[in-house]
C-alpha cells in the first residue's frame, strides 16, 4: 500500500472539516449525489513524505518491545517463557541462570541469542535430559559445537559455514520424543 502524501491528507482533511461536507441536523437527509467530483485529488507518493499513522487519524504504531534479553526471546516464544511447565521457560531459565558459558547476553547479536536459545529449546522441548547420547548440548562451546564432531555423519546442530543453524539431527540412538513449537 503506497503511503499517502502529506499534501493530499491536508486536502482531504480541509474538505471533511468544511461546512458543506457535514450532514445538515435541521434538514430531512437527502440521498449521495452520483455527480462525478470535479477536482479529483491526484497522489504521488513519490513528490511528497509519506504522513505518520498519527497524522492520518489511525491509531499510533505499537513500540515493540525494548531490546532486553526478556524482550528479545519473548519475540521468539512469547510469554510461555513465563510459565514453568514449558519447555519455552526452561530454556530461557537455562540461558539466563545456568548456562555454563556465562555470556554477556546484551552484548550477543539476535542471530547470536536466538540461536542459542532454540537451540536449548529444541533440546528441552524433545526431553534431551533423557537422551542417551546429549551431543554435547547445553555445554559452555558455541552451539554449532554442540554435537558429535563426525564429518561423515554429523549428529546434533549441523551449520554452515557463517555459523548459522541449519539443521538438528539427533536420532540415532532411539525415539526421541516432544514437541517442537512452530515459532
Amino acid at each position: 500500500e503506497s503511503p499517502m502524501p502529506s499534501e493530499s491528507f491536508q486536502n482531504l482533511s480541509e474538505k471533511s472539516q468544511s461546512p458543506s461536507s457535514q450532514p445538515d441536523q435541521s434538514s430531512s437527509q437527502q440521498p449521495p449525489s452520483s455527480k462525478p467530483v470535479e477536482n479529483p485529488i491526484e497522489i504521488r507518493p513519490e513528490s511528497s513524505p509519506p504522513i505518520t499513522n498519527t497524522e492520518a487519524g489511525l491509531p499510533a504504531t505499537p513500540t515493540p518491545p525494548p531490546k532486553s534479553i526478556e524482550g528479545r526471546i519473548m519475540n521468539i516464544s512469547g510469554d510461555a517463557i513465563y510459565d514453568q511447565r514449558t519447555p519455552q521457560h526452561a530454556a530461557y531459565d537455562w540461558l539466563i541462570n545456568s548456562d555454563p558459558a556465562n555470556l554477556d547476553l546484551d552484548k550477543l547479536s539476535d542471530q547470536e541469542l536466538s540461536q542459542r536459545y532454540v537451540a536449548a529449546l529444541f533440546y528441552f522441548s524433545l526431553g534431551g535430559d533423557n537422551w542417551v547420547e546429549k551431543y554435547q548440548f547445553l555445554e559452555e562451546s558455541n552451539v554449532c559445537e554442540w554435537n558429535n564432531g563426525s564429518s561423515r555423519n554429523r549428529m546434533g546442530i549441523i551449520c554452515d559455514s557463517p555459523g548459522t543453524i541449519t539443521d538438528f539431527t539427533v536420532n540415532k540412538y532411539g525415539p526421541i520424543t516432544g514437541i517442537i513449537m512452530s515459532k
